[in-house]
């Protein structure tokens, strides 16, 4: 588990604590390996995108993430909740979905772009941790290129309009939002544009939706590899191999992942060792990039 502390830097003169750099924090994110922690006013089960097994095969991603339903308000993927969790009982729940008109929060419009997509929200009888019920309409603009990126945004969404902060608070935050660096981002390089996606937990499920965000695949190398032993959930390499074999674009294979991977693929494509190689042949060729990278977070300054 990963949590901020307030006061990083203390120190004791004469009984009494003094704190240099005193920092305080109206909010505290707390998450465990497997995305979500049984603490907190509100929890947040973002997806199960993938039921993987865990504790060597004795128990399941499901079940572990099923602590969320201790916190006293629980934001959750409605699909998620319908599929896993129908028979729990909890007094505020609240859902969100891209499609589902009959969870609490819902896109009601959607506008792609890789820049900012434009979305409209309906939310309908939101229950909040001072036990409000609530419902409107929100329009914003966020960094947000594919429909993974927006579910991830209406699962923040969902959490604030429990924690009851404002909406005008809620439009402006998701605005200034442009990606994390090392995570998810675009940026432009020379001539090229690339688009990281950058996530120890990567899946086949989430590179799928990475590369389905891309209209022009054309214009692109699509860049796919990584590490090992990085989360309890391994990916499913056959699962993405044959994923890849459908594709019609250039692919280019890196790290270990991507030695492996080019052991059973069946298409074309090009095995670069280094990472950063298959950035300067992108610059290089002013073409633009797509990396998908399953990465340790350790490494993030190698970024």
């Amino acid at each position: 588990m990963a949590y901020k502390i307030a006061n990083p830097i203390c120190k004791i003169a004469d009984g009494v604590v003094e704190s240099e750099n005193l920092r305080k924090y109206n909010s505290t994110i707390f998450e465990s390996s497997l995305g979500v922690s049984g603490i907190g006013d509100v929890g947040l089960l973002l997806n199960i995108a993938e039921n993987y097994p865990i504790a060597r095969n004795k128990s399941c991603a499901s079940e572990a993430k099923k602590q969320i339903f201790r916190c006293p308000c629980v934001c959750i993927q409605k699909e998620a909740l319908d599929e896993y969790y129908k028979d729990v009982k909890h007094d505020k729940i609240n859902t969100f979905s891209l499609s589902d008109l009959s969870s609490n929060l819902f896109v009601k419009k959607a506008e792609y772009d890789l820049n900012q997509t434009e979305l409209e929200i309906i939310y309908n009888n939101v229950k909040t941790i001072n036990d409000q019920i609530i419902s409107g309409e929100i329009k914003l603009k966020t960094f947000a290129p594919g429909p993974h990126h927006v579910s991830n945004v209406l699962g923040v969404v969902l959490s604030c309009l429990s924690l009851e902060i404002d909406v005008c608070r809620i439009i402006k935050g998701l605005e200034n939002y442009r990606g994390i660096p090392g995570r998810t981002n675009k940026k432009t390089v020379e001539n090229s544009i690339i688009i990281e996606e950058i996530n120890p937990g990567l899946n086949t499920e989430a590179i799928k939706e990475s590369i389905n965000m891309i209209n022009n695949l054309n214009d692109y190398y699509i860049s796919v590899g990584g590490d090992y032993g990085i989360t309890c959930e391994e990916i499913d390499e056959e699962k993405l191999t044959k994923f890849l074999n459908t594709l019609q674009c250039e692919i280019i294979l890196t790290g270990d992942l991507g030695l492996s991977i080019s052991k059973k693929i069946t298409k074309p494509y090009t095995y670069i060792e280094k990472y950063t190689d298959v950035y300067d042949l992108a610059i290089k060729t002013n073409k633009n990039l797509l990396f998908i990278y399953r990465s340790d977070y350790r490494k993030v300054s190698q970024r």
